[in-house]
């Protein structure tokens, strides 16, 4: 009877080691590959924010319609913050951007960067931020899933 007990004992010891192992594995890959997907987004809305910036189409921003459909938002903003040109939103309901940590990262080096997370909808927003030559910032966004519907999924 005790050996029959001890065996029960060990299985289920064996088959909660086990269910751990595989927990921690997947959390930790998880986040690996997160941090991986956070520096090449990063990179990448670098990378466009410059292009963007380097083919001056934003010093006339009042004739130019960047379509929303590839779900880059452009924000172009003022040197006080307040926003001139949104291809998402309603700029006139904008609130001012000046306090953004992207924002204010590009007014004082140059460029800034951030990843801010939406509990209630279960996404990242990735932000990048370049100064123009006249002292405004060009701010990119894009959202994507954040690490907990990336791990909900796995």
């Amino acid at each position: 009877m005790k050996e029959k007990s001890l065996k029960r004992e060990l299985g289920i010891n064996f088959v909660a080691v086990t269910a751990a192992a595989i927990i921690l594995t997947v959390l930790c890959v998880t986040a690996v590959f997160y941090r991986a997907f956070r520096e090449e987004t990063l990179q990448s809305m670098s990378s466009c924010a410059h292009a963007l910036r380097d083919s001056g189409v934003f010093y006339d921003y009042k004739s130019f319609d960047f379509k929303a459909e590839d779900g880059i938002r452009i924000t172009l903003i003022d040197t006080d913050g307040t926003v001139l040109y949104d291809n998402f939103a309603d700029v006139s309901k904008m609130s001012n951007h000046a306090s953004r940590p992207e924002v204010m990262a590009a007014f004082e080096k140059g460029e800034g960067s951030a990843v801010r997370q939406s509990e209630t909808l279960d996404k990242a927003t990735f932000y990048d931020a370049l100064r123009l030559e006249d002292g405004r910032v060009l701010r990119i966004a894009k959202e994507t899933g954040s690490v907990f519907a990336i791990l909900k999924s796995s």
